[in-house]
């Protein structure tokens, strides 16, 4: 499978972008509408050979999602929480989400398989146009009153920072100012005595 997507590689081809949505005519569709849409999930073999992991330092945690696909990071999720013995959605500080905030890796079970307050969307929406719009609506309606963080701020991406949008959801989205980025500091907490390793 490597082999084949590495001479793709050397003859400078890429997957193409997914298909949008057909516009509707009059306003654009609601949040609630937005999240709602049925779209398939990813199903690219190169993304779902992608690793991901749960990154856990000093008590914080950071989900990086990769390109996974949600029918894997949800049964992991949900393994991981239950052999931890909590009862419901797994804690998480972060999660950067799969994809670059693809309405094919971003659903609704993910999000009801988590319980985080910070969701990261990596990309400059190029060539694929991530993240989706079905995508950050789900995060915006199932994240809590979520912090987004978006590492690049351009048009696509300031949309979800409209102070009417996010009076009306109750979210908040940051951007980098300048060159410099984006930092996304969390405090160090005790760690649960369930979660501590026998010798530490």
């Amino acid at each position: 499978m490597w082999a084949k997507e590495l001479e793709r590689l050397r003859r400078k081809e890429r997957d193409r972008a997914e298909r949008e949505p057909s516009a509707t005519r009059g306003e654009l569709p609601s949040i609630e509408a937005l999240a709602a849409r049925v779209t398939p999930t990813d199903k690219a073999v190169p993304n779902g050979s992608s690793i991901a992991m749960l990154l856990e330092h000093k008590g914080a945690s950071v989900l990086l999602s990769a390109d996974a696909f949600p029918t894997v990071l949800v049964p992991a999720l949900e393994a991981l929480a239950k052999r931890r013995g909590i009862a419901g959605p797994m804690p998480i500080d972060v999660v950067k989400l799969s994809h670059h905030g693809s309405r094919a890796n971003v659903t609704q079970d993910l999000l009801r398989a988590v319980d985080a307050r910070h969701f990261v969307f990596s990309t400059n929406n190029s060539y694929f146009r991530h993240p989706n719009a079905e995508a950050v609506a789900r995060v915006i309606l199932g994240g809590g009153k979520p912090t987004l963080w978006f590492n690049y701020d351009t048009p696509s991406n300031r949309q979800w920072g409209s102070p009417e949008l996010m009076a009306k959801h109750g979210h908040v989205a940051r951007y980098p100012e300048g060159d410099a980025g984006v930092t996304l500091e969390l405090p160090a907490r005790e760690i649960p005595a369930a979660r501590k390793r026998p010798g530490r």
